[in-house]
């Protein structure tokens, strides 16, 4: 614990920045009965104190995975529903389809989108102001848990695509392979860096990856006791200022 501490929550100071993109729009939604009231594909913005929701005419299906990437000032660049990548004017990348491969995705996609909730992020590449990382959890049904998350992906969309609407060039990369918790994402101290963490399920051990300009590292996993061994099946990881 006292390990943990020092090398993550104190040397590792959280930024909120607005290059952490997916605060200012929020999508979701389905739209398998249409003109039915309360069914629709919809977007939440925030602009200042107030949030406005509308219906919106999305590019697929969202299930419990959403990521979206936005400028600093707000405006949409992309969004992922765990299945496909679609790009400002709400159309699927030319590559932006088939991630995370499985029985799973084969099972939901592209009708619902992907089923793992906290499943998806969007990670500016650090020292490239046009590159995305797009983090992603995959999973696989299992009778007794239902839902096993892992491996752990990540792909890449690279906004100089396209005619700037952009495009995936690199998915489905393996960082993990392993039973896991759900992920999250932190600044690095040094404003331009960022902390992933991913919790093994079932026991103590964090998995701790920096992504850097010179690419994503995997360091050596570290040790958390939560809440005792019974308790160790983080269903949600978040990290606090």
């Amino acid at each position: 614990m006292k390990r943990f501490t020092t090398t993550l929550m104190l040397s590792l100071l959280y930024y909120v920045l607005p290059a952490q993109l997916s605060d200012k729009i929020w999508l979701g939604g389905y739209a398998e009965f249409p003109g039915v009231p309360g069914y629709g594909r919809f977007m939440l913005t925030f602009s200042g104190n107030a949030a406005q929701v509308q219906q919106f005419p999305l590019a697929f299906n969202f299930e419990s995975t959403e990521a979206v990437a936005s400028t600093a000032d707000g405006q949409l660049l992309f969004y992922s529903n765990g299945c496909e990548v679609a790009n400002r004017l709400h159309l699927v990348m030319p590559n932006g389809f088939g991630l995370n491969p499985g029985d799973l995705s084969g099972q939901v996609c592209p009708w619902k989108g992907y089923l793992v909730p906290q499943g998806a992020m969007v990670l500016p590449m650090p020292g490239d102001t046009s590159r995305f990382y797009l983090i992603h959890m995959g999973a696989q049904y299992e009778p007794k848990r239902k839902l096993r998350l892992g491996p752990l992906y990540y792909s890449i969309v690279d906004m100089k695509l396209n005619n700037g609407l952009g495009d995936v060039t690199s998915k489905n990369n393996v960082l993990l392979e392993d039973d896991l918790g759900s992920f999250t994402a932190v600044r690095h101290g040094n404003g331009r860096d960022w902390w992933l963490l991913v919790p093994a399920f079932g026991n103590t051990q964090w998995h701790i990856f920096l992504i850097s300009p010179q690419g994503i590292e995997s360091l050596p996993p570290q040790t958390m006791s939560i809440g005792g061994l019974l308790c160790e099946h983080h269903g949600q990881t978040a990290v606090s200022p």
